[in-house]
């Protein structure tokens, strides 16, 4: 059986988090996980403490910056997010759906 859990594209968490960037916080990179990327698929994935001094830990990809979530983690990021202003996230997703070619709205 497969774990619950999401495959996040390199930007994707950033526009589900509205933050801007896929580790909006200093993160620290802990060293291979143990598991492989499944895109790269040989590639090792890193645990990268998504923010300094919390225990919530992602498998991220250095090939193609992907990152595994289970959703366990995707409910702690939801609880780390709310730490960034409202008006910053929505600044920072207006700036990323326009990197991704969506037309700026006034």
């Amino acid at each position: 059986g497969g774990c619950l859990g999401l495959w996040c594209e390199k930007g994707e968490l950033a526009l589900y988090t509205e933050s801007g960037k896929d580790f909006p916080f200093p993160s620290v990179n802990k060293g291979e996980s143990g598991h492989s990327c499944p895109k790269c698929l040989d590639k090792p994935l890193f645990t990268i403490q998504y923010e300094e001094g919390e225990d919530l830990e992602l498998d991220f990809c250095e090939e193609c910056e992907g990152i595994f979530v289970d959703s366990k983690e995707l409910r702690s990021i939801e609880k780390a997010i709310v730490k960034i202003p409202l008006k910053e996230r929505l600044a920072n997703l207006k700036k990323e759906l326009i990197n991704k070619g969506f037309k700026a709205w006034s």
